[in-house]
Order: C-alpha cells, then sequence, then structure tokens
C-alpha cells in the first residue's frame, strides 16, 4: 500500500496561521461597534449614547479637545442593544462651545479597539434670531416690480427675505393680519421643518391656501417657529412684515372650472396645460338665446382675442368644455392671465357682454434651472456642525423631492416633498441620514419636479463631497 505523502511543515504553519488570523478578524467584527449620539448638540438637557454591539458590557470616555478624561461609564449591552442617558448633572462641569470625543470600546476586549463619535456643548441664547425681514413682489414673469400689494391672480408673487444667526430647521406659516393679535388664522404652511443654514434666506407664497385655493383680499403676517439642530425650538416669531393681497375680478356672469390644479384642492382660478386636460365653462340663458352668440377668450391687458367658440346655445345651462390636448391654438398662447367674455343677444335683440373671473393658463415646461450645490464641506467646524445648501429654479409650479444617496445608490434621507410655485427654491442638507451623521464620502443630491399634468423631470447630477474634519 501507498503511503501518502506528509504535508511540508511550512505549509502546515501557514495554513494554521491562516485559520488563526481568520478567527481573530471574526472576533473583531463580532465586537464591532455602531454608536449614535442624541442629540448631536448638548444644550443642558439629556443626551442619549446608543447603538448596537455583540460585546456584554460597553465602556464610554468622554474626552475634551485636549484630550482630557472627562467622564466614564460602563454600559450592560441587551439583546445586542446598549443605551446610556446622561443628564445634566453629569456634564454640569462641562464648557460650552466646544466639542468632545466620546469613546466606545469593549471592555472585556480592549485590545480591540473602539469607536468615536462627536458632540458638540452649545451656548446658543435662547433664541435663534430671524432679522433683517424684508419683501419683494415679483410677476408672472419672475421680474421684480414695485407693490406695496400683490395680485395672485395675476400670476403674482410675494418673497420674505430673512437672515438667520444659526443653521436651523425652519417652518414658515401665513396667518390673517389681526388687528388687535397680530397672528389671525394660519392658512398656508409654505415651510414645514426644513434645513436652512445661516444667513440670507427666503421664502415665496403665491397668495394660495394650503388646499389650493386664493386667499380673500386682506393684509397677512409670516410667522416663523425656529428648531436647533437638537430639535428644540428656539424662536416662536411673528414678523412685522405684512403681505397685502389685493386680487383682481371681473364679473361672475360666467364661471368656470379647470381640472389641472396648481395645487391640491378645488381651486378653480389656476390652470396648467398638460396632455388630455381642458378648461370647462358653463353658463345659463334664462331668454333664448340668438344664434349669434360668441364665447371668447381674451388675455387681460390684450384687446384682441386668442379663441373664439359659437356652437348652438340652448336656453338654462349651458356647458363647453376647451380641450387643450391636441388644440393648437391653446398650445400658441403664452402663460399668461386670461379671462372668458361671453357676447351676443337673445332672440329680442337685448345684447349682453358678460365677462368671467380671470384664471391663468401656464403652458410653459418644467424644468429646474441650474442645479447648484456646495460642492465640498467639512462636517465640523469649530463653532458647530456643518449645512450644505441646494438650489435650483423652478419654471412652473411642481410638486419637488429632494433625496440624498450616497456612492452605493443607496438612499441616505428624504430632505423634502413639498410643493412650489415658479421661481428660485432654496433648501440646504443637514448632513445627517435618518439616524445620524453621515460618514465623509461622496454623495448625490436627486432632485425630482412633478407637475400636476404629470411630467416628471429629475436632476442628479450634482454631488456633495463631506470631508471628516476633527474638530480637536
Amino acid at each position: 500500500m501507498k503511503k501518502a505523502k506528509p504535508y511540508p511543515l511550512i505549509l502546515v504553519i501557514t495554513f494554521t496561521a491562516l485559520v488563526f488570523l481568520s478567527f481573530m478578524s471574526l472576533g473583531e467584527v463580532q465586537k464591532g461597534l455602531y454608536v449614535t449620539i442624541s442629540p448631536p448638540v448638548f444644550n443642558g438637557k439629556n443626551l442619549t449614547i446608543a447603538g448596537y454591539s455583540t460585546a456584554d458590557t460597553i465602556g464610554a470616555t468622554i474626552y475634551d479637545q485636549n484630550n482630557q478624561e472627562k467622564l466614564f461609564k460602563s454600559i450592560s449591552v441587551k439583546s445586542g442593544k446598549f443605551s446610556l442617558s446622561l443628564k445634566n448633572t453629569d456634564l454640569k462641569n462641562f464648557t460650552t462651545s466646544a466639542f468632545y470625543k466620546v469613546y466606545l470600546f469593549d471592555l472585556k476586549n480592549t485590545i480591540a479597539g473602539g469607536v468615536y463619535e462627536y458632540v458638540y456643548f452649545d451656548d446658543i441664547p435662547p433664541d435663534i434670531s430671524v432679522t433683517s425681514i424684508t419683501y419683494e413682489v415679483y410677476d408672472k414673469n419672475n421680474t421684480v416690480i414695485t407693490k406695496s400689494y400683490f395680485d395672485p391672480v395675476a400670476g403674482e408673487k410675494f418673497i420674505a427675505r430673512y437672515n438667520l444667526s444659526e443653521n436651523s430647521y425652519v417652518t414658515v406659516q401665513v396667518a390673517a393680519y389681526d388687528n388687535v393679535k397680530g397672528k389671525g388664522t394660519v392658512v398656508a404652511t409654505l415651510l414645514n421643518g426644513v434645513p436652512q443654514k445661516a444667513g440670507a434666506n427666503f421664502v415665496t407664497w403665491s397668495g394660495l391656501t394650503s388646499s389650493g385655493k386664493f386667499v380673500n383680499n386682506g393684509s397677512y403676517v409670516f410667522v416663523f417657529t425656529i428648531k436647533d439642530l437638537a430639535g428644540n425650538t428656539k424662536n416662536n416669531y411673528v414678523s412685522p412684515l405684512i403681505a397685502i393681497v389685493k386680487k383682481s375680478s371681473n364679473t361672475n356672469g360666467v364661471t368656470f372650472k379647470g381640472y389641472d390644479l396648481v395645487m391640491p384642492g378645488t381651486s378653480d382660478n389656476y390652470h396648467a396645460f398638460a396632455p388630455k386636460k381642458f378648461l370647462k365653462a358653463t353658463f345659463n340663458f334664462f331668454e333664448p338665446p340668438s344664434s349669434a352668440v360668441f364665447l371668447l377668450v381674451y388675455e387681460k391687458g390684450v384687446n384682441s382675442e386668442v379663441y373664439i367658440l359659437s356652437p348652438a346655445f340652448k336656453l338654462g345651462s349651458n356647458t363647453l368644455n376647451f380641450s387643450v390636448y391636441g388644440n393648437p391654438v391653446f398650445n400658441s398662447v403664452s402663460y399668461g392671465v386670461y379671462y372668458f367674455r361671453l357676447l351676443g343677444s337673445d332672440v329680442t335683440g337685448n345684447p349682453f357682454d358678460i365677462y368671467s373671473n380671470y384664471f391663468v393658463l401656464d403652458n410653459r415646461s418644467l424644468s429646474l434651472g441650474t442645479v447648484t450645490v456646495d460642492n465640498t464641506v467639512y462636517n465640523r467646524t469649530a463653532n458647530g456642525y456643518n449645512f450644505a445648501s441646494i438650489r435650483f429654479s423652478l419654471s412652473r409650479p411642481a410638486m419637488v423631492t429632494v433625496q440624498i444617496f450616497d456612492s452605493y445608490n443607496r438612499a441616505v434621507k428624504n430632505l423634502m416633498s413639498n410643493n412650489f410655485m415658479d421661481g428660485p427654491v432654496q433648501i440646504a442638507w443637514d448632513l445627517r441620514s435618518a439616524m445620524s451623521f453621515v460618514a465623509p464620502g461622496t454623495y448625490t443630491v436627486k432632485v425630482t419636479a412633478i407637475d400636476l399634468g404629470g411630467k416628471k423631470i429629475e436632476d442628479s447630477s450634482k454631488t456633495i463631497i463631506v470631508y471628516n474634519q476633527n474638530p480637536f
């Protein structure tokens, strides 16, 4: 019987070493840590350190910027999870306006190393200030006009500009002005917890309520709710800025209804062009009409008609649909303010000339303009955490979603999904995912806009490179 050759000694040693190293690697992976700190900015309340680990007990040490140990705590791990809540009494000797390093490690396997994260101890004053509030009125072509009021029916918009003293999460509402209380009933929410950078910002109001109807004529104020990075309300501010709404209108002899609205709701004033959409005019004749009755469409400020229709009208209710899809007349008209005119006479010869309310027709193509971002940003500075700006300009009203993706095309965060009128839009990314601050790397900004005709466009051409900056 032939004997098997023994393996060379060096091969046996090499194989044994590889197996040993493999088990060591598996052990280190099993002892790995994932940590989150909430809130990332400590402001004298509770600070929670939490995460996941396969270790039994976690050690947590907090160091100051001189790498001096300030606090040590041991944390028990249950079912792979751990959590430690620190009160103000635990941290009363910590100074403000400074970063601290939180180092976590396996108490039973200190050789395996640990992970660390930073927390900023804040000395933000009680309020984050909203200052330098000014306004501008823009016409339907986004040109600044000099007026003390604005006419939303004519496509005009009111832009409020303001400065923030800190990076913040901003909610802006519009409320009817009350001569006694200042703030009356809220009619619209323009921003809802949107991150904005310190410095100059703006918000646009089109004169619509949150349900999509034009507001009544009158005076309105802007109400700001400002939260810091820890989610604490830092300011509830009713701006002294007053927006005055004066809507243009004609007589109501002709009513009309649109089936492509600028906002969710039942507004009868704004109609956007889209395939298979149409306008509808309804009206009543109380006397038999003659055979020479015309329904015309005029552009406001232009004396010549852009569309004429002369069907066989009847006594009583009449309904006419104006198809947008494939209609060369409507497809060729420009974006603007229009109205219906019913012109003719009854069978006895009594003339009538009746006008509808003004309405807006919008046949502009949907676009985002040039999307710009802060291309590179450090996640921390000596003064706290950074935000990254994102800016674009809508050519027509749309629902806008802004998302952040990592280099593996995984969704990191949905920054917002909100309706916007046409014009410039500016928001910010707080460099956080849904759970915690993102790791250094390259992130893609995806902006998606869908108008109410269903037209959808996307832009994923811009990236933000996040650098890890040690604040010590």
